[in-house]
C-alpha cells in the first residue's frame, strides 16, 4: 500500500463480507499481482456474487467463482465496458458495498 524507504512495498489483499467486514486477508510484496491472491482467499466459500476490482476478472478467477455458484461483478473500465470475463457490472447497491470494503482501509 505505497512505497517505503528503500523502494520496498507491501499489499494487503482483503476478503470482506457484504457489509464490508473483513473475513480474511493476506499480505504480499508490493510487486505481486493482485489476482494471484483471489483464489486462495475465496477458498471453498459459497456466495451469490463476488465484487472485485477489474484486475480480478481473469479466466481462472471467474471459473473458480462460477464453481462457487456465484458470478463476478466488477467495475467497468474507463470506456464504460467490462472485460470479456466479467459476468456483470456493479449496481448502485454493489457500488455501496464495495465502498464499505474500501472504508476498511480508511485512515483518520
Amino acid at each position: 500500500m505505497g512505497r517505503s524507504r528503500g523502494g520496498l512495498s507491501t499489499k494487503i489483499h482483503l476478503l470482506a463480507d457484504e457489509q464490508g467486514l473483513p473475513v480474511d486477508f493476506d499480505v504480499t510484496a508490493g510487486q505481486a499481482n493482485d489476482c494471484t491472491q483471489a483464489i486462495p482467499l475465496l477458498g471453498e466459500r459459497t456466495t451469490g456474487h463476488v465484487l472485485a476490482d477489474k484486475g480480478y476478472d481473469s479466466d481462472a478467477i471467474v471459473e473458480h467463482v462460477a464453481a462457487m455458484g456465484a458470478v463476478v461483478v466488477t467495475r467497468p473500465n474507463a470506456t464504460g465496458r467490462c472485460s470479456a470475463n466479467t459476468t456483470k457490472t456493479f449496481t448502485n447497491r454493489e457500488i455501496a458495498s464495495n465502498a464499505a470494503v474500501a472504508g476498511v482501509f480508511a485512515i483518520g
